[in-house]
């Protein structure tokens, strides 16, 4: 038995490191987690809609646009935005078109206006507003005639 202790008081150092390294590695293996948990599963979503909750940021951070960028961007929104109109069947009751109509003694010439005015009603446009101004004569307009949109 003196041997043994002797052995040990001789080497109680390098033991003392021995038992601090496995216990420092079974603190390590304790605390880390069983598995990765990661709650999403991207590989399902290739090409599919994103399926979880919204994802957000817990703060708002502004994007810095220099003037030349905001110039440029409204420019190409100009460009590319489509016109809507909406038609609105009362207008030629409201604007007394009808009461000029009567009003008209040749019967020849009431017609020839109701038919101007016509073909004019069927061009959808008859007066040029802030966002017809500018613009080539042919952009693409969409006009609304109660719930149907027509290009």
């Amino acid at each position: 038995m003196s041997a043994l202790t002797t052995y040990l008081r001789d080497k109680h150092a390098l033991w003392y490191k021995f038992l601090l390294y496995v216990f420092s590695v079974a603190i390590i293996v304790f605390f880390f987690p069983g598995e990765g948990a990661f709650k999403y599963e991207l590989e399902k979503l290739s090409g599919k809609p994103w399926n979880y909750e919204q994802l957000s940021a817990p703060f708002d951070f502004p994007v810095y646009k220099t003037a030349k960028e905001l110039a440029q961007e409204k420019s190409e929104i100009e460009q590319t935005k489509k016109s809507y109109f909406f038609r609105n069947p009362s207008l030629l009751k409201t604007s007394g078109f009808e009461s000029f109509l009567s009003r008209i003694k040749d019967k020849k010439t009431a017609f020839l206006c109701k038919q101007i005015n016509d073909s004019i009603q069927k061009k959808d446009i008859i007066e040029t507003s802030e966002v017809t101004a500018g613009k080539k004569n042919s952009f693409p307009v969409i006009v609304v005639e109660g719930n149907i949109q027509k290009d």
